[in-house]
């Protein structure tokens, strides 16, 4: 049996690399991820058992992979008992922030990784002053942004310079963390991921609510995944203004991409491509 578990979570590199991602390489979080995907009723323990003897694959379907990830023991997923993935559309009924400011926030912190040249350290942080006067240009008030920053660093998907730091504050540099790129690549990547926060993520608009009930159920997951993210882009689009300018290049393509996740996008892409 242990040398089956094996085979699935240490001989997938998909597998491996994205439980080292989610729980930032550290190996006693690596194991309780590999332990929720063993654990969850999408993987059955004969499939594991037939997979070590030549069988197929448990964890060659990343769609499957994905809902033992997210759900876990239960039949959805709930951030409340998953401590490692994090909503990233989640907003604040107190003081609500666009869905995709989380979203934007990690997408300009991993651009920001991704164009650094010098290895130091410091210069892979972003001051959080900097980032506030940036979403400032997008009508996004200060308090929002700090709101987002100081969630996403609770859920380890961002990191402080100082790692003393209890809370995010005007004067602390961040920079994304393993986890919170492994977070936009579920957003991106997993209808999975998207299906699951559907379900948990509260919204304000009777007919998303009612469209997103209706369609719970297998064959209507193209039409809920596709009202929720209209939903989270009408709201964006209320509470972010994007400048059309050079500087808010990689904010208008991380709207670009998840205007691109859509049916009406998609359709147009294949029209063109044709």
């Amino acid at each position: 049996m242990a040398e089956a578990v094996g085979k699935v979570f240490l001989e997938s590199d998909y597998v491996s690399g994205l439980l080292g991602r989610l729980g930032n390489f550290n190996i006693r979080v690596m194991l309780r991820l590999a332990e929720r995907i063993f654990l969850s009723p999408e993987i059955k323990i004969d499939e594991i058992i037939k997979s070590k003897f030549g069988g197929p694959s448990v964890t060659a379907d990343p769609h499957r992979t994905h809902r033992a990830l997210l759900k876990g023991e239960y039949d959805r997923f709930s951030e409340q008992d998953n401590e490692f993935v994090s909503t990233l559309f989640y907003t604040n009924r107190m003081r609500p922030e666009s869905p995709l400011l989380a979203f934007y926030l990690l997408w300009i912190l991993r651009q920001r990784l991704n164009s650094v040249r010098d290895e130091g350290v410091d210069s892979k942080h972003w001051h959080v002053a900097d980032l506030c006067a940036l979403f400032e240009g997008c009508c996004v008030a200060d308090e929002l942004v700090m709101q987002v920053l100081n969630r996403v660093y609770e859920r380890r998907l961002i990191e402080a310079l100082d790692p003393n730091v209890k809370n995010i504050g005007v004067g602390d540099r961040v920079a994304i963390k393993e986890s919170g790129m492994a977070h936009l690549e579920l957003v991106m990547i997993s209808p999975t991921y998207i299906e699951q926060t559907a379900l948990t993520t509260g919204v304000n608009e009777l007919f998303t609510r009612d469209e997103i009930r209706k369609n719970n159920y297998p064959k209507g997951m193209g039409i809920l995944r596709d009202t929720f993210l209209r939903y989270v882009l009408k709201i964006d689009a209320g509470r972010v203004t994007i400048p059309k300018t050079k500087v808010y290049d990689q904010i208008n393509m991380a709207r670009r991409q998840i205007e691109g996740m859509t049916s009406l996008n998609r359709t147009r892409a294949q029209a063109n491509a044709s």
